[in-house]
């Protein structure tokens, strides 16, 4: 099958064959009205070699385009001085394939030789008319020349145009996809890291004699490692393949909200979900789970970071409104701190969580609780306008 790159590429080779084509027609009318002589031959060569350069493409005209400038330019130099300009064929072919690379040139200005190249080629195709012998014919062909000139300049400028623009697009587009794993290594990783912290902490105050205590915390330390570890994996591979696949990311379904509550129920707090009968069995939409596990883990890996005497987190998901509504509330003290853990929050997770809510066209709340804790809730429609056109986010 034909790609799009390959449709590309073969369309512009027909626009150079035919555009080649219909200025090599005006050098063999005038090869054969002049006669086909040594000399008119040689009158001819600047002009055909401009052509073989359009044949060439576009990318070779910085390495080529100087010397054709100068073979015309010689050529000029030799119809002048020996005043035989009536006997220099190919006026029009070669300065018609002179301004194809004026265009292309100047749509490569920014190259080393870019404005090297623009003015040698726009000399030589200027100078052409210097060639004939009448004043009159050397004034009329010199302003068809310089209407044709600037509409080469106006050509390459416009393509350079269209070029930095598909630069900046493409420059935005490479921006985004690195805010993306920015959050993605914030959800996915910093989460575990937490907990790893959180339970050496939390092992530096369990008696020597509490060994199955030890234990434990051991274990969930090491479970935690391995999640951190699987998570740069994916990570790696998003970053690794251009098109990751929906096996890169967690699909945020019931079942993994649910193995990561139950990941959190480790020590002295215990965390719970309920989910609702109406979601009984229900798949959600994969932008809505993948959404609503990234809640739950950024809310969970709020309350280890910031909670204070923190001993049960509740966890409830419900249909609400045509949406999944997101509830987290612990009932610890918020604005505490659990050590030096808390200084290393930024901010940037809640910020990324409403971001991505509101790309849902959802709704994100964080606050305390008056009864004490804290407490998120997040609305996501199960039809978002935009977040229909993002996926999963």
């Amino acid at each position: 099958m034909i790609s799009q790159e390959d449709v590309h590429r073969i369309a512009g080779l027909l626009i150079r064959v035919v555009l080649a084509g219909g200025l090599g027609v005006f050098g063999l009318f005038g090869v054969f009205a002049y006669g086909v002589t040594p000399d008119v031959l040689v009158a001819c060569l600047p002009g055909f070699a401009a052509i073989l350069v359009i044949l060439a493409g576009p990318d070779r005209v910085l390495r080529l385009g100087i010397p054709v400038a100068g073979l015309s330019l010689a050529l000029t130099l030799w119809a002048i001085v020996a005043g035989d300009g009536d006997r220099v064929p190919m006026w029009m072919g070669e300065a018609g394939a002179l301004l194809v690379l004026v265009a292309w040139s100047v749509r490569r200005w920014d190259a080393n030789v870019g404005p090297a190249v623009v003015t040698s080629t726009s000399v030589a195709m200027l100078a052409i008319t210097l060639r004939a012998a009448d004043m009159v014919v050397i004034l009329a062909v010199g302003m068809l020349e310089i209407i044709g000139l600037s509409i080469a300049v106006a050509v390459g400028l416009y393509q350079r145009s269209q070029d930095k623009r598909r630069q900046r697009a493409l420059a935005g587009v490479r921006r985004g996809e690195r805010l993306e794993l920015a959050r993605d290594l914030h959800d996915f990783v910093a989460h575990h890291v937490t907990g790893i912290v959180v339970q050496a902490q939390a092992a530096q105050y369990i008696p020597p004699d509490d060994t199955e205590r030890a234990r434990e915390s051991f274990k969930a330390i090491e479970a935690a490692g391995l999640e951190a570890l699987t998570s740069m994996r994916r990570l790696v591979g998003v970053l690794r393949e251009e098109d990751s696949g929906p096996g890169s990311r967690p699909t945020g379904d019931l079942a993994e909200i649910a193995e990561l509550v139950d990941r959190f129920s480790v020590g002295d707090v215990y965390a719970s979900l309920y989910v609702s009968p109406d979601l009984a069995g229900r798949v959600l939409p994969p932008e809505v789970g993948a959404t609503a596990h990234r809640v739950v883990q950024e809310s969970l890996t709020n309350i280890r970071k910031h909670g204070e005497a923190v001993t049960t987190v509740w966890v409830t998901l419900s249909a609400a409104d045509g949406g999944l509504e997101v509830t987290v509330r612990d009932d610890g003290r918020a604005g505490g701190g659990r050590g030096g853990l808390a200084r290393w929050g930024g901010g940037y997770g809640l910020a990324g969580l409403r971001e991505r809510v509101a790309a849902l066209d959802g709704a994100l709340r964080a606050a305390p609780r008056p009864e004490g804790g804290w407490e998120v809730v997040a609305s996501i429609p199960f039809t978002g306008t935009r977040g229909a056109s993002r996926g999963d986010t």
